[in-house]
């Protein structure tokens, strides 16, 4: 519980500094599968632009337990962001992540740091609401995965 109380904690500073930034702020939900336990899960994400191109975004995902794991993450995302037509962006992203996996049968626990690679789509709806999908690959030490995401973000 304390870990869990930490980790929470940590992401609010992160999300913090990035609503410290100029810029455009987003808060975001997003729905997830992730491919290491063909885990389903949701997410929360902040995101802020601290420069015309570049928007900075933790993330916090909850994956649901499946096939004896259950695990969570915070990641840390740059994404540099292509207006390829209007209300349309494209992006690459890279970051970082931490993610943390409970095996359902003794409790057992991991912590792993990794690295994000991935690329996103994003379309505006309207000036406040737009619509996401992501995918990215995680790389850490035993547990490399794949996620794919769909998600609303609404602008402040």
């Amino acid at each position: 519980m304390k870990r869990l109380l930490f980790v929470l904690f940590a992401f609010l500073g992160l999300a913090t500094s990035a609503v410290a930034q100029k810029g455009d702020v987003t808060l975001g939900l997003q729905l997830q599968n992730a491919t290491c336990a063909h885990q389903m899960g949701v997410g929360v994400n902040v995101g802020c632009f601290v420069s015309n191109s570049v928007r900075l975004e933790p993330s916090f995902n909850y994956y649901f337990l499946n096939a004896g794991l259950k695990a969570w993450d915070i990641n840390l995302n740059a994404h540099y962001v292509f207006n390829v037509v209007e209300r349309f962006r494209l992006y690459p992203l890279l970051g970082l992540t931490f993610s943390h996996w409970t095996a359902d049968t003794d409790d057992s626990s991991v912590d792993r740091i990794g690295l994000n690679v991935g690329a996103g789509a994003e379309y505006l709806i309207t000036d406040h609401i737009s619509f996401k999908g992501e995918m990215k690959f995680q790389y850490v030490a035993d547990f490399n995965q794949a996620v794919f995401s769909l998600g609303a973000n609404y602008r402040f």
